[in-house]
């Protein structure tokens, strides 16, 4: 597992997001004319991650799931994490 740091704006607020997991390979590979072409990227495996520390613009820790859809706000910029595999 490694960890991870995101900084994410929901509903006007900043926070700092530090998530735990592992990352894996999407194969995004396709076949066209010329054979097939070999494309891939590596993402956070969001079933195995771990949200460790949310914090806000002060820098106090605050439960995320007490701030309706922050954990849906972070799952969605943990997709856009850059991961080198």
């Amino acid at each position: 597992m490694a960890e991870h740091e995101l900084n994410i704006t929901h509903r006007d607020n900043e926070y700092q997001v530090i998530l735990d997991g592992p990352a894996m390979y999407v194969d995004d590979s396709f076949d066209h004319e010329f054979g097939t072409e070999q494309r891939g990227h590596w993402e956070l495996d969001w079933e195995e991650t771990e949200i460790i520390a949310v914090l806000d613009a002060e820098g106090a820790e605050i439960d995320a799931d007490g701030v309706p859809g922050l954990i849906l706000a972070i799952r969605d910029a943990a997709q856009e994490l850059e991961i080198d595999g």
